[in-house]
């Protein structure tokens, strides 16, 4: 599914904000296997490391970190929520729902979910905290 224009532009600011923390490499569009489902995530977060040109990898079996999704004008955020729930049985340590309208990030782990509409996104798993205007502008 295509993204809209809002959904491409807040990806766009989201891993430009992201890819500032140089201790994450940050992929979009990442084909992940969970078992034997594949799940592509708006953005994943990994832990840096250089990559390797030579051997690419086309779907990913090490899970990242996080996994963020962006709601679509086309999706239902319960569509995304079960993604998440998925993602966190998994063993992905944090996941993110981005919401462009109403602007709102909720970021879940395997103990809380928080919502943010304003100030700082804050994920405490991987001590991430992004001001959500820079994420919506």
């Amino acid at each position: 599914m295509a993204a809209s224009n809002v959904h491409s532009a807040v990806q766009v600011n989201l891993a430009y904000e992201l890819r500032r923390l140089t201790e994450y490499r940050i992929h979009s569009e990442l084909s992940i296997l969970i078992g034997e489902d594949e799940y592509k995530p708006d953005l994943c977060v990994y832990p840096y490391k250089e990559l390797d040109r030579k051997h690419d990898i086309i779907k990913m079996e090490e899970l990242p970190l996080s996994a963020i999704e962006i709601v679509s004008p086309t999706q239902l955020p319960q569509a995304i929520v079960t993604k998440i729930e998925a993602y966190l049985e998994a063993g992905i340590l944090s996941c993110w729902m981005v919401l462009p309208y109403p602007t709102t990030i909720t970021v879940y782990n395997a103990e809380t979910e928080k919502t943010f509409m304003e100030g700082d996104i804050v994920d405490e798993v991987l001590n991430i905290n992004l001001p959500i205007k820079d994420v919506f502008y």
